[in-house]
Order: structure tokens, then C-alpha cells, then sequence
């Protein structure tokens, strides 16, 4: 299904055609859509691939007009899509961010703000305590303070999740202006917390493969064998609220 996950199209006349995106260009748009903070973005992006494809690209003289072109495409009519996350995905999300985080009009990588990684980023995993849970954790020397998101009592977290089973179970956000948030995966009887930069933290990868949460009225869980893998469709029609305005 390729690194990025894979986009299957339902259409007259087939019943499932996968649409890799094996051009580079395509794959960028891919992996920059699994980090987007808004689904409604991630969406827009799909929906504008499957139905005018990489040529309407090279009508849009700038990020700024391609920008609100995917945005707006969220509301349009498509083929029903259908989006691949898994595990193989996670272990891949430095190479698929280094991708997504190319900058495409001034050919060179985005640097993000407080990542020692630069463009790239991961789930790191913590060696954390858990015995003060949910209150606080003991994390390789460091305290952290999960009620209000201090580490070693400076304001570091932007918010932290607890999923267990592919749900979120507890979450927790603060107004901080920082960019690290921990992630606390519990799979069965075991569990791990992850340091996570904000960008994975809050992309729409990361919340539909951890934490099951769907943002858009277009999406839907189509088929669930978490950890290992979701499929979920997005409906090819646009929302109802849509077909009001």
C-alpha cells in the first residue's frame, strides 16, 4: 500500500482501485496530508487528487491559492475514498514527515520550531513511572506534572493523551506556547508514554490511528484491527450541512 498509505477509490465501473500516488509530487501531498492538524484539510487534499488529479495542480501559481483549493475541496463531490493508517506507518513517520515537511516552493525542508530533528518527527518513546498516574509521572529522572503540563516545573506540554485500545481514554490540553505533548498508548497490559513533537501530536495520522477520533462528518471507521490496522472512508458525498449552504 506504499510508506504514505494508500487511497482507494470506489468509482462506476470498479469496485476498489487503489491510487498509490507513485509520481513524487503526489507522494508529498500524501504525507503532507497524514500531518495535518485539520481533517477537514486532509480531506480537502484527497478529494482534490481523486477527482481533478496532479494536472490541476500546475493551475495554482502559488501555496497560498493551492492551499484554500484543497481546503475548499472538502465539501466536493468524489468517489467514496478510503484512507490506510497503520503500525508499519508509525515506525515510518520520520521518513514520511521528511517528505511532508519539504517545502515545495522553496525547495528546501521546513525547520520545526523547538525539533532537534528539524523536519523530521517521531514517536519517542519515555521511560516512565506510572505509580502517580494521572496526576503526574516519573520519567527518567524528570517529573512530569500532567494537571498542569509542567516538566521539572517548566510550562513544556501543549497536552497529553492517554489511548488504550485505539480510544482515547483521558486527554488533557494547556495554554502553553511550546511544541511537545506526551502520548500514553495502552495496548492490552502494556503501556508506554511517547514524546511526541506538536505537529504528529496533532495531525490528523496521529489521531486516527492512536486515538480514533474522527473531526470531520465525512469520515467513518470503515474497518478496525488496531494496533495493526484502520481503514476509514470518507464519504464521497458532501456533508449535509454542506448541501444546505
Amino acid at each position: 500500500m506504499g510508506a504514505y498509505g494508500a487511497c482507494c477509490v470506489k468509482g462506476p465501473g470498479t469496485d476498489y482501485m487503489f491510487e498509490v500516488f507513485k509520481r513524487p509530487l503526489g507522494r508529498w501531498f500524501v504525507a503532507r496530508s497524514l500531518l495535518e492538524p485539520e481533517q477537514k484539510v486532509t480531506i480537502g487534499t484527497l478529494k482534490f487528487l481523486a477527482t481533478n488529479g496532479l494536472p490541476r495542480l500546475a493551475t495554482h501559481s502559488n501555496k497560498t491559492s493551492l492551499a484554500e483549493a484543497l481546503t475548499s475541496s472538502d465539501t466536493a463531490n468524489s468517489p467514496d475514498l478510503y484512507l490506510v493508517v497503520t503500525n508499519q506507518m508509525a515506525g515510518w513517520m520520520g521518513s514520511i514527515s521528511k517528505l511532508g515537511n519539504w517545502d515545495i516552493e522553496k525547495g528546501e525542508p521546513t525547520q520545526l520550531r523547538g525539533n532537534p530533528d528539524g523536519p523530521q518527527v517521531h514517536y519517542k518513546p519515555m521511560n516512565c513511572r506510572f505509580n502517580g498516574y494521572p496526576r503526574y509521572l516519573n520519567c527518567a529522572g524528570l517529573k512530569v506534572d500532567l494537571e498542569r503540563g509542567l516538566i521539572d516545573g517548566q510550562p513544556l506540554l501543549v497536552g497529553w493523551t492517554h489511548t488504550q485500545n485505539g480510544k482515547t481514554l483521558r486527554r488533557r490540553s494547556f495554554d502553553h506556547d511550546t511544541d511537545h505533548a506526551i502520548q500514553i498508548v495502552q495496548n492490552g497490559g502494556r503501556i508506554t508514554a511517547y514524546l511526541l513533537h506538536r505537529q504528529l501530536y496533532e495531525s490528523t495520522f496521529n489521531k486516527l490511528y492512536y486515538q480514533g477520533l474522527m473531526e470531520h462528518p465525512s469520515i467513518s471507521l470503515h474497518y478496525d484491527d488496531y494496533p495493526h490496522i484502520r481503514i476509514y472512508k470518507v464519504d464521497g458525498r458532501p456533508p449535509a450541512k454542506a448541501n444546505k449552504s
